[in-house]
Protein backbone atom coordinates (compact mmCIF):
# COMPACT_ATOMS: atom_id res chain seq x y z
CA UNK A 1 0.00 0.00 0.00
CA UNK A 2 1.13 3.56 -1.18
CA UNK A 3 1.16 6.32 1.66
CA UNK A 4 3.14 9.51 2.10
CA UNK A 5 4.71 10.93 5.38
CA UNK A 6 2.02 13.29 6.93
CA UNK A 7 2.56 16.01 9.58
CA UNK A 8 -1.38 17.55 10.32
CA UNK A 9 -3.97 18.76 7.20
CA UNK A 10 -6.84 20.94 8.42
CA UNK A 11 -6.44 19.94 12.54
CA UNK A 12 -7.65 16.06 11.62
CA UNK A 13 -5.21 13.41 12.32
CA UNK A 14 -4.79 10.17 9.68
CA UNK A 15 -3.59 6.93 10.68
CA UNK A 16 0.20 5.86 9.84
CA UNK A 17 -1.24 3.57 7.03
CA UNK A 18 -3.89 5.71 5.46
CA UNK A 19 -2.48 8.54 2.53
CA UNK A 20 -3.08 12.28 3.78
CA UNK A 21 -5.17 14.00 1.54
CA UNK A 22 -2.15 16.70 1.72
CA UNK A 23 1.17 16.23 3.03
CA UNK A 24 5.18 17.22 2.66
CA UNK A 25 7.61 14.19 2.07
CA UNK A 26 9.67 15.93 4.97
CA UNK A 27 8.76 17.52 8.45
CA UNK A 28 12.44 19.13 8.60
CA UNK A 29 15.39 19.37 6.85
CA UNK A 30 19.24 21.03 8.35
CA UNK A 31 21.80 23.54 6.12
CA UNK A 32 25.12 24.48 6.68
CA UNK A 33 25.84 27.73 7.86
CA UNK A 34 26.66 28.76 4.64
CA UNK A 35 23.49 28.27 2.82
CA UNK A 36 21.67 25.67 0.85
CA UNK A 37 19.03 24.01 -0.52
CA UNK A 38 16.83 21.41 0.09
CA UNK A 39 13.73 19.71 -2.37
CA UNK A 40 10.61 19.07 -0.51
CA UNK A 41 7.64 17.56 -2.43
CA UNK A 42 4.15 18.81 -1.70
CA UNK A 43 1.98 15.84 -1.87
CA UNK A 44 -1.33 15.15 -2.72
CA UNK A 45 -4.22 12.66 -3.25
CA UNK A 46 -5.96 14.92 -5.35
CA UNK A 47 -4.57 15.79 -8.37
CA UNK A 48 -6.37 18.89 -8.83
CA UNK A 49 -6.00 20.23 -5.14
CA UNK A 50 -4.06 23.56 -5.31
CA UNK A 51 -1.20 24.57 -2.85
CA UNK A 52 0.24 28.07 -1.84
CA UNK A 53 3.01 28.97 0.29
CA UNK A 54 1.63 30.77 2.94
CA UNK A 55 4.18 31.85 5.28
CA UNK A 56 8.16 31.66 4.58
CA UNK A 57 10.87 33.37 6.61
CA UNK A 58 13.05 36.30 4.57
CA UNK A 59 15.92 34.64 4.32
CA UNK A 60 14.57 31.12 2.84
CA UNK A 61 13.40 31.47 -0.71
CA UNK A 62 11.14 29.00 -2.47
CA UNK A 63 11.46 27.71 -6.28
CA UNK A 64 7.41 28.25 -6.51
CA UNK A 65 5.02 29.60 -4.25
CA UNK A 66 1.97 27.98 -5.40
CA UNK A 67 0.75 24.94 -7.54
CA UNK A 68 -1.81 22.54 -8.21
CA UNK A 69 -1.14 18.57 -7.28
CA UNK A 70 2.18 16.94 -6.50
CA UNK A 71 4.95 18.99 -7.17
CA UNK A 72 8.78 19.22 -5.84
CA UNK A 73 9.59 22.93 -4.49
CA UNK A 74 12.97 23.96 -4.07
CA UNK A 75 13.82 25.88 -0.35
CA UNK A 76 16.94 27.65 -0.57
CA UNK A 77 18.68 29.04 2.47
CA UNK A 78 20.44 32.03 2.58
CA UNK A 79 24.45 32.20 4.21
CA UNK A 80 23.68 33.02 7.83
CA UNK A 81 26.25 35.34 8.98
CA UNK A 82 25.20 35.23 12.93
CA UNK A 83 26.72 32.69 14.61
CA UNK A 84 23.53 31.86 16.71
CA UNK A 85 21.93 29.37 14.47
CA UNK A 86 18.42 29.62 13.74
CA UNK A 87 15.05 27.49 12.14
CA UNK A 88 12.06 28.93 10.08
CA UNK A 89 8.98 27.19 9.09
CA UNK A 90 7.71 27.41 5.60
CA UNK A 91 3.79 26.55 5.81
CA UNK A 92 1.64 25.00 2.94
CA UNK A 93 -1.94 25.36 2.42
CA UNK A 94 -3.86 24.16 -0.25
CA UNK A 95 -6.91 25.45 -1.59
CA UNK A 96 -9.12 23.09 0.76
CA UNK A 97 -7.27 25.35 3.62
CA UNK A 98 -5.00 22.05 4.75
CA UNK A 99 -1.72 23.33 6.30
CA UNK A 100 1.47 21.44 6.19
CA UNK A 101 5.09 22.46 7.24
CA UNK A 102 8.40 21.89 6.66
CA UNK A 103 11.18 23.49 9.57
CA UNK A 104 14.68 24.32 8.31
CA UNK A 105 17.43 24.49 10.61
CA UNK A 106 20.49 26.04 9.54
CA UNK A 107 23.51 26.01 11.67
CA UNK A 108 25.54 29.81 13.30
CA UNK A 109 28.35 30.99 11.01
CA UNK A 110 31.97 29.56 12.90
CA UNK A 111 33.76 32.75 14.41
CA UNK A 112 36.89 34.24 13.57
CA UNK A 113 39.80 36.37 13.94
CA UNK A 114 38.34 39.56 16.83
CA UNK A 115 35.35 37.82 17.62
CA UNK A 116 36.37 34.01 17.97
CA UNK A 117 39.32 36.18 20.55
CA UNK A 118 36.10 37.59 22.24
CA UNK A 119 33.41 34.50 22.29
CA UNK A 120 36.79 32.36 24.09
CA UNK A 121 37.97 35.65 26.38
CA UNK A 122 34.91 36.64 27.99
CA UNK A 123 31.46 35.03 29.56
CA UNK A 124 28.92 33.89 27.15
CA UNK A 125 26.21 36.50 29.16
CA UNK A 126 29.83 39.64 28.46
CA UNK A 127 27.83 42.80 27.75
CA UNK A 128 28.81 44.35 24.17
CA UNK A 129 29.95 47.19 25.76
CA UNK A 130 32.24 45.11 27.32
CA UNK A 131 33.60 43.29 24.49
CA UNK A 132 33.66 46.56 21.87
CA UNK A 133 37.32 46.38 20.62
CA UNK A 134 37.69 50.27 22.21
CA UNK A 135 36.23 49.09 25.62
CA UNK A 136 38.46 48.49 28.52
CA UNK A 137 36.72 46.53 31.03
CA UNK A 138 40.08 45.76 32.72
CA UNK A 139 40.72 49.51 33.10
CA UNK A 140 44.08 49.62 33.04
CA UNK A 141 43.83 52.50 29.76
CA UNK A 142 44.24 49.59 27.13
CA UNK A 143 41.63 48.59 24.71
CA UNK A 144 40.40 45.02 24.27
CA UNK A 145 41.98 45.12 19.99
CA UNK A 146 45.29 46.09 21.48
CA UNK A 147 45.13 43.62 24.25
CA UNK A 148 44.05 40.90 21.38
CA UNK A 149 46.55 42.26 18.62
CA UNK A 150 49.22 41.86 21.25
CA UNK A 151 47.65 38.11 23.27
CA UNK A 152 47.19 40.02 26.57
CA UNK A 153 43.81 38.90 28.57
CA UNK A 154 41.33 41.28 28.92
CA UNK A 155 40.09 41.03 31.51
CA UNK A 156 43.02 41.23 33.29
CA UNK A 157 45.29 44.94 34.16
CA UNK A 158 48.69 44.79 32.49
CA UNK A 159 51.16 47.57 32.99
CA UNK A 160 51.79 48.04 28.79
CA UNK A 161 51.99 46.10 25.95
CA UNK A 162 55.06 48.20 24.21
CA UNK A 163 58.70 48.41 25.14
CA UNK A 164 61.07 51.43 24.27
CA UNK A 165 64.78 51.14 24.51
CA UNK A 166 67.56 53.21 23.02
CA UNK A 167 69.92 51.32 21.16
CA UNK A 168 73.04 51.84 18.10
CA UNK A 169 72.31 50.95 14.84
CA UNK A 170 74.45 49.77 12.48
CA UNK A 171 74.91 53.45 11.04
CA UNK A 172 76.75 54.04 14.97
CA UNK A 173 74.17 56.26 15.93
CA UNK A 174 71.84 55.77 18.71
CA UNK A 175 67.83 55.15 17.90
CA UNK A 176 64.68 54.32 19.26
CA UNK A 177 63.10 50.88 19.13
CA UNK A 178 60.02 49.78 19.70
CA UNK A 179 58.81 46.08 20.62
CA UNK A 180 55.82 44.08 21.60
CA UNK A 181 54.61 41.06 22.23
CA UNK A 182 52.52 39.58 18.89
CA UNK A 183 49.67 37.35 19.25
CA UNK A 184 49.90 34.90 15.61
CA UNK A 185 46.38 33.91 16.06
CA UNK A 186 45.19 37.60 15.49
CA UNK A 187 45.44 38.18 11.43
CA UNK A 188 42.54 40.47 11.27
CA UNK A 189 44.65 43.64 12.46
CA UNK A 190 47.31 45.76 11.43
CA UNK A 191 50.45 46.71 13.43
CA UNK A 192 51.46 50.51 12.60
CA UNK A 193 53.69 52.13 14.25
CA UNK A 194 53.83 55.95 15.04
CA UNK A 195 55.94 59.06 15.93
CA UNK A 196 55.31 62.43 17.73
CA UNK A 197 57.55 65.33 19.59
CA UNK A 198 54.27 66.52 21.66
CA UNK A 199 52.04 63.53 22.92
CA UNK A 200 49.45 65.49 20.58
CA UNK A 201 50.22 65.21 16.73
CA UNK A 202 51.28 61.50 15.51
CA UNK A 203 52.47 60.70 12.05
CA UNK A 204 52.94 57.32 10.67
CA UNK A 205 56.41 55.66 10.07
CA UNK A 206 54.45 52.69 8.57
CA UNK A 207 53.34 49.25 9.22
CA UNK A 208 54.95 46.42 10.81
CA UNK A 209 54.70 42.91 9.33
CA UNK A 210 53.70 40.63 12.18
CA UNK A 211 52.06 37.24 10.21
CA UNK A 212 53.31 34.02 12.02
CA UNK A 213 55.39 36.28 14.62
CA UNK A 214 54.89 36.00 18.47
CA UNK A 215 56.94 39.37 18.78
CA UNK A 216 57.72 42.52 16.41
CA UNK A 217 60.02 45.43 16.73
CA UNK A 218 60.49 48.57 14.88
CA UNK A 219 63.84 50.84 14.65
CA UNK A 220 63.00 54.11 14.08
CA UNK A 221 65.08 55.61 11.31
CA UNK A 222 65.75 58.67 12.90
CA UNK A 223 68.87 59.25 15.38
CA UNK A 224 69.08 60.11 18.73
CA UNK A 225 71.52 62.91 18.83
CA UNK A 226 72.93 64.43 22.32
CA UNK A 227 71.92 68.11 21.68
CA UNK A 228 69.81 69.71 18.95
CA UNK A 229 67.10 67.48 18.85
CA UNK A 230 63.35 67.62 19.45
CA UNK A 231 61.54 65.21 21.80
CA UNK A 232 60.56 62.52 20.11
CA UNK A 233 58.24 59.81 20.93
CA UNK A 234 56.74 56.48 19.66
CA UNK A 235 53.69 54.40 19.95
CA UNK A 236 51.68 51.28 18.36
CA UNK A 237 48.32 51.84 16.83
CA UNK A 238 46.19 48.86 15.86
CA UNK A 239 43.54 48.58 13.74
CA UNK A 240 41.61 46.12 12.78
CA UNK A 241 41.17 45.42 9.33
Amino acid sequence: MQFWRFLYAGGTQYPADTPAPFALSSAGETVPAGGGAVAVEVQSEEKALGWVVADCPDWISASAVSGIGRTTVILTAAENKSADGRFGTVIFRSSDKQECSVIITQAGAELTGYDKWVQDSFPPDAAADRTAADAVPAGDGIPNLMKYATGQDPLKPCGGVTKVTLEEGEDGCMHLVLRWPVNPQATDVKHEVEASTDLVDWISLGEVETAGKTAAEFWDAEPVRESGMERRFLRLKVTRE
